[in-house]
């Protein structure tokens, strides 16, 4: 009786201590989450073959040799490429775990997750 007290504080150290690695082993190999991952925009989609192509823009008739000159029109900067859509992910925990220690991931106002860059991690983070 005296040996299985003497070594019972042994045994529950060592079934702890693997508790804990098989609970880190069923996290790594089991557990995912969904991540939003910022992706390539969807492509438009092409018109029906049968539709029309537009008509091109009716140009104004050319001013009078007798009306004031115009003001040229200014040039407008064209309009900035769509934001990459944001497409949902399924992450493995060990994907999860590099991605929160490196800083690229963080969670949304509606509670996701989404990375914050996209390819390779952070080039500022001191990781």
């Amino acid at each position: 009786m005296t040996a299985v007290r003497r070594f019972l504080p042994l045994l529950l150290a060592l079934g702890g201590v693997a508790a804990g690695v098989a609970f880190i082993g069923y996290g790594y190999a089991f557990h995912t989450a969904t991540v939003l991952v910022e992706g390539e925009a969807p492509a438009a989609e092409p018109p029906p073959p049968d539709a029309q192509p537009p008509a091109p823009p009716e140009e104004p008739p050319p001013p009078s040799w007798m009306a004031a000159p115009q003001p040229p029109r200014p040039v407008e900067p064209p309009p900035p490429p769509p934001p990459p859509a944001k497409q949902p992910v399924e992450l493995g925990e060990w994907d999860l775990v590099r991605d929160a220690t490196v800083g690229g991931i963080k969670r949304t106002a509606d509670g996701q997750l989404q990375r914050t860059y996209s390819g390779g991690p952070a080039k500022a983070c001191p990781t």
